[in-house]
This record gives structure tokens, sequence and C-alpha cells, in this order.
């Protein structure tokens, strides 16, 4: 458990193969403390947490000065820092970036702030005239281990000529975290450096870049280094390995810039470099990779080379072959300093390789069946053991971790060639393949009755027991399709499919049907009944199916009965005959056997209108109706991109569709009248400001059809609020916030008002129309009654296109 302040409690559980006690807490999280003896087995303890691996001992007997010597020889610590964990008072992480006075005392000894915390400042030797017992401000920079590591906080600190983008050597004295993070000084001038993300030492030289100069100290990164001093992507470096972090990357330097390698290296710390290839640049320094080193360039899988030990590491030993760090699983014999060993694979930190024995491979033929666990990956190959001798299937890197069944394609004398199309006992092309769900489980690699699957891209399927055809028996596996299925185990290419919309996977739209995955298109509704699709195309991963897949749709202009399912900010979604149907405009769920009058055929669902009984009466033609309506879907959608020109076209086409001298081809034009003027004056107003709008708006109010009906009326009262709601922007051709005086005001809730409440008024549903509705949304109301009205009208306008169905007509 943790008691705060990082000190952890809990019970040394076991001793590790160097002999340091382990300490584990109640929450499973593990700590080396150290050299404590046997019988502190068992026992429960509290320590001093001081990085993501030690925690330093505070109980006693076992917190003695023999046990913070031997500690400090087995970490990086000093011995102050020892000493604080063990006792004494400490500097807060809440004290990072404040400014307190320090009492000078030397450069390198350290001192005390706030009333006796810990500190270490970073003084710059340019900094001249300080005297021991001199008070300084000082910055913190960082908290290590309970000590704060600070820079001078001076008003300004002279630094010579030093830009951001100049390289620098620079001393290090302190570290942050772990290695990670430095402080130190510029090697020339004797500047303070600070790098939050640089892994060194004390006592290391490293060229690093400026990133930026502050009054108190030059920060630095590798990451500024310009392109020619940096080596290339590819070239092979000899790299000093520094140490090994608790993130699993190994830390180096290569001719002083820092390196990366990205797993973890047990050998650090020895005398002579290893060599590794540059794959990449990061704020950390340059990412080196002995995998990536070409094969010509490095010892290769099955070649049996000298090798000399270095360290004994994880129940193996490390070894130096070519200049290149090797492990061996085995544990070497002491007195033994080089042997020869055989190559079995490569990390991205080091070669692998056994101690060379004469593996028994002779007996193996072409054809023979093994059952081998791919350990290792080089290149594109996935590399296994045998009887002591590498095992290696061609493209099989995506294997590693999984043990699988291969057959012998070729014996090598130091190695063996494998792949699961050597094997005799094994499904051919086009043969089906049922893949059970347990089976599946393990990503695009599947391993099944010893047989490893290759599943095609996109294969989240919903759980289910899956069938699918052979594409190709290749060396690495066995590669599936649904497109590989025969014609008679799946639905093909037009086909018709029902399908439950309550069992479709909501992320990826799929079921599966009879163990086929099937994928129809996302919608932004849900169906509360069965889909009919058909089948669009047949792909790897699934037979994707769609309306447009349907031989066989109602045609735009012909009258059906829908089931309405859902709503959607645009209108609603339903069903015609099971097929998916989307109701620009409608606004609220309607009961089943709803009357519609289909306008367009989409790919993925039909479009169509309310109509009711009345509406078959109408006496105009159902393809009159269908391009009418097509133009104002058009203009809606130009109206969304505030394309008010195009808008405004089709609006006027669809005006213009409609010849006949009944009432409700009137009401028709009028309704697309009314947003064509609408749209005009949102044009103008955006490139000539609201002055000209106003003018244009008024100018088409008066040649609007005169008509005694009250809808007309109604259309008027709202075209003129409209042109009142622009008067208030008449002084700020600005989009921003403009105020409107109360009679405006006013005069607005009148006429709006009037809109909406006229008898016989088949435009209550949808005024005001939005576009006045996002106006006077901007507008700041005076504390007035009527600006609580303007409130009310602008919360009930709806927000898709907002023209009339026939249902509402009738």
């Amino acid at each position: 458990m943790s008691l705060g302040a990082d000190v952890v409690e809990g019970v040394i559980s076991r001793f590790s193969n160097s002999g340091n006690a382990m300490l584990q807490t109640d929450d499973g999280e593990e700590w080396n403390v150290g050299p404590l003896p046997a019988s502190a087995e068992g026992e429960r303890i509290r320590a001093k947490v001081i990085d993501s691996l030690w925690a330093v001992c505070v109980e006693r007997p076992y917190a003695n000065k023999e046990y913070l010597e031997e500690m400090r020889s087995r970490t990086d610590l000093s011995q102050q820092e020892l000493q604080l964990s063990n006792t004494g008072s400490t500097a807060p992480v809440e004290d990072v970036g404040e400014v307190f006075q320090v009492t000078y005392s030397s450069n390198t000894d350290f001192s005390e702030y706030d009333g006796g915390k810990p500190i270490y400042v970073n003084l710059p030797q340019v900094l001249e005239g300080l005297n021991f017992g001199d008070q300084l401000p000082a910055r913190i920079i960082f908290v290590r281990r309970g000590i704060a590591v600070a820079v001078p906080a001076l008003d300004s600190l002279s630094f010579g000529e030093i830009a951001a983008g100049d390289i620098v050597e620079v001393e290090v004295e302190e570290t942050i975290s772990d290695g990670e993070g430095i402080v130190g000084f510029e090697s020339r001038r004797g500047l303070p450096v600070v790098s939050s993300d640089v892994v060194g030492f004390q006592g290391a030289t490293l060229k690093l870049g400026v990133v930026d100069v502050f009054n108190s100290h030059v920060a630095v990164s590798p990451s500024v280094l310009p392109e020619g001093s940096l080596p290339t992507i590819g070239e092979v470096l000899l790299v000093d390995i520094v140490r090994s972090l608790s993130d699993g990357t190994a830390r180096g330097l290569y001719e002083r810039i820092p390196t990366v390698t990205p797993d973890s290296l047990g050998c650090f710390g020895v005398s002579d470099p290893f060599k590794m290839a540059v794959t990449g640049y990061s704020e950390r320094g340059v990412s080196v990779s002995v995998e990536a080193v070409p094969k010509e360039k490095r010892p290769d899988i099955g070649d049996t080379v000298e090798c000399t030990v270095i360290t004994p590491y994880k129940d193996g030993t490390f070894c130096r072959v070519e200049d290149f760090p090797v492990w061996v699983s085995d544990t070497v014999p002491t007195p033994v300093s080089s042997f020869q060993l055989s190559i079995l694979g490569v990390t991205p930190s080091h070669l692998v390789g056994s101690i060379a024995q004469l593996p028994t491979i002779c007996d193996l033929e072409e054809g023979d069946s093994l059952s081998v666990e791919i350990q290792f990956e080089d290149e594109n190959d996935g590399i296994g053991l045998y009887s002591g001798a590498p095992i290696v299937v061609p493209d099989g890197r995506e294997l590693k971790g999984k043990r699988a069944r291969f057959g012998v394609e070729e014996v090598r004398d130091a190695s063996v060639v494998v792949g699961v199309n050597a094997l005799d006992d094994v499904p051919k092309v086009n043969e089906v393949v049922t893949l059970p769900n347990e089976g599946r489980q393990g990503g695009r690699i599947c391993v099944v009755d010893s047989l490893p699957f290759v599943l095609p891209p996109g294969s989240d399927w919903p759980s289910g027991d899956v069938r699918l055809g052979v594409s190709e028996v290749a060396p690495m596996g066995i590669k599936l399709s649904v497109a590989d299925l025969p014609p008679e185990h799946r639905p093909d290419k037009g086909d018709e499919i029902e399908v439950c919309y309550s069992d479709i996977d909501p992320h990826t739209a799929m079921t599966l049907i009879d163990g086929v995955p099937v994928q129809i298109p996302q919608y932004e509704w849900s169906f509360h009944g069965p889909l009919r699709l058909g089948v669009s195309q047949v792909r790897s991963n699934c037979v994707a199916c769609s309306v447009g897949g349907l031989s066989s749709v109602p045609a735009p202009g012909e009258r059906a009965t829908a089931t309405i399912d859902e709503a959607t900010e645009d209108g609603c979604g339903g069903r015609v005959n099971k097929v998916p149907t989307f109701f620009p405009r409608m606004n609220s769920l309607s009961r089943d056997d709803t009357e519609v009058l289909l306008i367009d055929v989409d790919e993925d669902f039909l479009v169509a209108v309310e109509i009711n009984s009345i509406a078959r009466d109408l006496d105009v033609e159902n393809a009159t109706l269908v391009a009418y309506y097509r133009e104002l879907l058009h203009a809606k959608e130009c109206w969304e991109d505030d394309e008010f020109y195009e808008a405004r076209e089709y609006c006027q086409a669809a005006r213009e569709l409609v010849t006949g001298d009944n009432d409700i081809a009137e009401l028709l034009r009028l309704d697309a009248r009314r947003h064509e003027i609408i749209l005009a004056g949102e044009q103008v107003r955006r490139e000539r400001g609201a002055g000209e709008a106003r003018k244009i708006v008024k100018e088409m109010i008066e040649s609007f059809v005169e008509s005694n009906g009250p809808v007309t009326e109604s259309l008027v009262d709202e075209l003129q609020a409209y042109r009142l709601v622009l008067d208030a922007y008449r002084s700020s051709d600005s989009e921003s916030r403009v105020t409107i005086s109360k009679g405006y005001l006013i005069a607005v809730v009148r006429k709006m008002t009037d809109a909406r409440n006229r008898e016989e008024n088949r435009w209550k549903s949808v005024t005001p129309h939005p576009v006045i509705s996002t106006l006077l949304a901007r507008i700041r109301l005076p504390s007035v009654p009527a600006a609580g009205k303007i409130n009310e009208i602008v919360s009930d306008t709806p927000e898709y296109w907002p023209f009339l169905t026939l249902s509402e007509l009738t």
C-alpha cells in the first residue's frame, strides 16, 4: 500500500538472482529494496521510493550505514540522496517553477531553502562575485528524489552570442529521474543547461541543439540538431550503450549524440560500442536498432560464429559477435570467455543465439510435420527452434508468439525452412473453412487445430462461427476470405437479403447470416423491424448489401405505404416494403401505414415525402411532384454549404416545374418562392451588407404573387419580419452581434406572431425560416417582454429544410 510522500509498505516476497530483496505491496506492485539479509524474507517493511525500480528501506535495524553504502554502489544515488531517502526533510514536487532565496555555499554542495528543504543550484561559471553565505534567487526546475534542482532566477544573465539552433556540447552535472532529463553546463562558456527529455549520466558530454535561451539557462534537445550533424536513416553506427530505462528502452551515445534503442539491453556500461542502424529521430535522440542493420552487414540466421562473453543476464549470457550484442539463453561456465554460437534470431536491441551444437536435424525430410513456436522475427521471416536448430517460416513475422504446425520445405546445414503449404492435410483453395468463435480471438492471425489461418482486413465480425473460403495456402498460413467461398455457400451480387436489424453490430454494421459476414450501410436512425436489401458487392471480409443492390425497388413517383421508425435532425427514418427509407421534413413520428410519395432512390435508402388520402385527388402529376421535391432537396444541400446562389437557382427551378392553376399548385409555387426570396437576401447580405439586402428583399416582396388567401398573407408577414431583422443590421454589416431597438423588436414579434397564428396557415409548423432564426439569435435583445417572445420563436424553429409536404398542404 502507498502511505503518501512516495513511501510504500509491503512484504519482502523474494530475493532476486543478484541477491536484492523484492518488496511487494498489497496492490501487487514490486520494488527492489537492495541488500537486506535473508532473514528479512516475509517481514513487512516500509520503503521510500526513489525511481520506477528502486526503493530505500526506512525500517530499523535494516536501514543502517552499511546498507546505505551498499545501496549507493548498486544505484546512481548520491550519499546526500540516500540520506534524504532514509531520513530528513525533502523538497515537494509542488515547488517546481517557484523562486526561493537560497544561501550560496559552493558550486557542488547541497544548500537549503524555505526552512531546511534540500536544494542544488546549477551555477554558471560566468556568474562571479558570489561569496559564501550570499543570498541568491533560484527557480526550481525539478525535484529529484527529494532534492530540488534549480537555476539562478536572475533578471538577466549575459550568455554572449548563443541562439536557438546552435550546436553545443553539454557536460552533465545531474539527471532528473531515472537518468532521463539533465542539468549541466555548456562546455565552452560554462552556461547553465537544462533538458527534460535527454538521457544522460553524471560526467557525460553530449552534443545537443539549442531550443531556447532564457535569462537563467539554455534549453537544449537533440531534436533541433541541424540535419547535416545527424547520421542518415539506415546508416550503421557504433553506439555506446549507457543504460536501460524502466520504459523498456536502452539509451546510448554516438559521437556524443544521444541514441534510443526500442528494447532494453542488459549489457550497458561495456567498454566497446555496438553496431546499430538508424531508424529515425525523436526529441530523445537518434533511434537505432540492430534489427535494421541489413542482413549482409550482420551475422545471419543459422550462421555459426565466434563470440566473446560480456556478462550474465536474465538466466542467460550477453556476448559480442562482430561488434553486435548477442543474448544466449544458456548459462556459460565462468572460465569460458569465448566460444562458438549459432545465430537463431534478431530483435531491435540484439541478436539471439545458442551455444553451437550439431543439431539433430539430419533425419528430417521434406514434407515432415513439425510443431514450432515462432519466437523471433528476421525482417519478414518468423524464426522458431527445433532441436536447437533455427526454423525459418518465410514471411512469417506476424506469427511471433504463436505455436503452429508446419511442413518441412528444405533442410539446410544449420537451419530448416518450413511452411504450411508443405503439409498434405490442409484445406485447398476455394474449400469452405468454418472458424469457431473462440478460435478467432487472436487478431488477424488465428491458430485453429494447430494450423495458422490469416483473416482478411476488416475482420472484426460479430461473435459467432464464421464460414470463409480458402484464397491461398502460403508458407505462413492459410489465407481466407468471404469472396473465395463457393457461390453456393454465400449470397451473390444481385441476390436479395432480409436482415434483422436488431442483430446488426452498431459499430461495424455487420451481422452473420448462416455464418457469412454481411454488412449493411451505416444509418443515422434505427429500425424496428426487418430490412430488405440487395447484395451490391462481395468483398474479402463480407457481403456488402444496400438498396442499390436490389434488382427491383419502387420507382420515383410511385405512392406507397411506409412504416416510420425513428426521428432524426433532418426528418424521419423508416421503411417502405421493408426497404430503408428517409423522409425529409417529417418532424414527428407517425403511425404505421403512412402514405408517402417516392421522390428519389439513393444507394443506401429511398427518399419519400408524406401524403394522405386527400392528396390522391391532387391535380398535379406525380412526375412533377417528384421533380419539384428533388429540386428543393438539391437546394437544401446548397443551403447547408452556404452556396446561396445555387440554392436560389434550384428553388426557382422547382417553382417553374409546377404549372397548374389549382390551389395546391399555387401553394407549392409560393413555398419555393419564399425560399428564393430569403436565400437572395442572405446572399446579398453576405456580399454587400444588410442595407443592400433589405432593398432587394423589399423589391421581391412587392413582386410577390398577389393573393387574397390567408396563406399568402402569412408568408408576406414572415418575409416582412425578415426585412425588419435586416434593418437591425443596417448599422453594422459585420457578422458580429448587434443591438436591435425596442421598436424594431416589437415590430418583428408582431409580424412573426401574425405569420404563425393566422387561421388556415399551413406554414405554422415550419415558421420562422431557419435563416431568420439564425439572424435573430445573433441580435442582442433589449430587456423588454418582446425579447422573451423572440427567444421562444427562435427555440421553436426546426433545423431541417422547411419545405411543405403534401400532407400539410391538404
